[in-house]
């Protein structure tokens, strides 16, 4: 069911946006900042399920630690169970933080290209992918 609700707030928000993009009227003609504008607000609405996804996370890995805590704190004896529940709770508060991390800066990302996309002029943003030992990094250069 969490699955669900993520999924049609998702498409919410990204049929919301793209009709707000999609029915402001150009100024002279040509809109230079539609594309950022629409890629923008697309990536602010999956920074938005990203964080509905880590608050689902997180409240489940504290739930699920609280209840393991209360049979200890009773002096109860663990079982196979408890301590499959116990990674399992380890695993998605890890992968909640995670989450955080990329929720923030997808939206983030995204604010900043709906913003650029509101200007609209010829000076647009310059942005390079370099290769790096490990990955990639990548790098906007633009004015404001």
């Amino acid at each position: 069911m969490p699955r669900l609700v993520v999924v049609v707030a998702v498409a919410a928000l990204a049929a919301r946006a793209w009709s707000q993009t999609a029915t402001e009227p150009p100024s002279d003609g040509v809109d230079e900042g539609r594309t950022l504008r629409t890629i923008g607000a697309t990536s602010m609405g999956v920074g938005v399920a990203l964080g509905l996804a880590t608050a689902a996370l997180l409240v489940y890995a504290k739930d699920a630690k609280d209840s393991i805590e209360a049979k200890s704190r009773n002096m109860a004896e663990w079982t196979v169970p408890d301590n499959q529940l116990w990674d399992k709770a380890d695993r998605a508060d890890k992968l909640g933080k995670i989450t955080a991390i990329a929720a923030g800066a997808t939206f983030v990302t995204g604010a900043v290209l709906y913003f650029i996309g509101l200007r609209g002029d010829e000076r647009a943003p310059q942005v390079s992918v370099t290769p790096v030992p490990g990955g990639a990094a990548m790098g906007v250069t633009c004015e404001f």
